[in-house]
């Protein structure tokens, strides 16, 4: 699994996979509402934020490490850029999407998300090894 995680983050391949991860998320909240599956699982769409975000932030951690920025400043920004994306989000879904409707609970799900990212990937980085 290790040499599969380092493979993928060579060269630009991880760039390209956050950058394709980034506007799949996007695209996935622009959805109209109608076009979403319902599924009878209480809680279910924090879930599915918790995990969204989760991984963008991930991705990004894992991202951001490999340009050697200094940790602290970029992942404080990280996580005010992916905060901010998750309002914007929420306020176009209000504001410009008629099937959809924003929750301050999303919010809280995607900072939860963001902050289990962001230190998986931290720990990814220190405890296995690898070449982030």
């Amino acid at each position: 699994m290790q040499k599969l995680i380092n493979k993928l983050l060579e060269g630009n391949r991880l760039s390209l996979i956050t950058g394709a991860y980034s506007i799949l998320v996007t695209i996935l909240f622009l959805m109209p509402g109608s076009d979403i599956p319902g599924v009878e699982i209480p809680f279910i769409d924090k879930w599915v934020h918790i995990g969204l975000f989760l991984a963008l932030s991930l991705l990004w951690t894992l991202l951001l490490d490999r340009k050697d920025l200094a940790y602290t400043k970029a992942m404080v920004l990280l996580f005010l850029l992916l905060l901010f994306y998750g309002m914007v989000i929420e306020l176009i879904q209000h504001t410009l999407l008629p099937t959809r409707t924003a929750d301050p609970w999303d919010v809280l799900a995607n900072t939860i998300g963001i902050l289990l990212g962001i230190w998986m990937g931290r720990r990814l980085g220190q405890t296995k090894g690898l070449k982030v």
